[in-house]
């Protein structure tokens, strides 16, 4: 017997429900090749976002659904949204997601209208707060998000954090500025602008808090 589109759908959307490592898709340019090649493709699902899905041949080899409004993609995508709504794509893609995901990388979403571009990072801050694990965001491009709790990273050069809340943080290891004690980092503010990191270090939140890394992207280390 054949499976309807909505079966399919319904199996796919159960698929990302449950999944703790997602990989999220939005219309703008990937990074090279050689950065795909560092994602977990075939153990992640891929939601793709709106126009996300031209980007689909990166990512055939994994199970994947599509939202969106059809504004950014004009080829059948399996759940469509309204044009008349008042939240965006990406915020009804990650409503689809799990309190309980533990890796989300991020491609697509950053650059282009810079009002986008802020409000999807607000919507990942969001999505971040209602998680109910410690969860890390990638993304392709100067960003790096965390739920709150305390994590090691490993990055070697300049970098800043960015609390859309007054947020408790401790920072400790091989960068130049320390907080040895939590220290309280008011919302939008120049407090955590340029530090230097020299390698593995410390970050501790009670707060989800955004690394923007001039560098380029902090992928998981292998």
């Amino acid at each position: 017997m054949k499976t309807s589109m909505v079966e399919q759908n319904q199996a796919l959307t159960h698929s990302l429900y449950r999944a703790t490592r997602v990989i999220v898709v939005g219309p703008m340019p990937l990074t090279p090749e050689r950065d795909l090649e560092q994602l977990p493709l075939a153990a992640c699902p891929t939601l793709f976002i709106d126009g996300g899905k031209t980007h689909q041949d990166h990512f055939n080899h994994t199970p994947s659904l599509s939202i969106g409004d059809g504004d950014s993609y004009k080829g059948p995508l399996d759940l469509i949204l309204p044009k008349n709504k008042n939240i965006s794509d990406l915020k009804a893609g990650l409503d689809l997601l799990s309190s309980e995901v533990e890796e989300i990388y991020f491609l697509g979403l950053c650059g282009g209208r810079k009002d986008h571009e802020l409000i999807n990072l607000g919507e990942i801050y969001h999505f971040l707060l209602r998680q109910q694990v410690p969860c890390r965001a990638f993304f392709d491009k100067d960003f790096h998000a965390v739920q709150k709790g305390t994590y090691e990273l490993s990055y070697q050069g300049i970098f800043s954090l960015l609390a859309f809340q007054n947020t408790l943080v401790t920072l400790t290891g091989q960068v130049e500025y320390q907080l040895a004690q939590p220290t309280l980092l008011q919302s939008f503010s120049s407090q955590g602008l340029s530090n230097q990191s020299h390698g593995i270090f410390t970050l501790s939140c009670n707060l989800p808090i955004f690394l923007l890394l001039p560098g380029g992207a902090l992928w998981p280390r292998p």
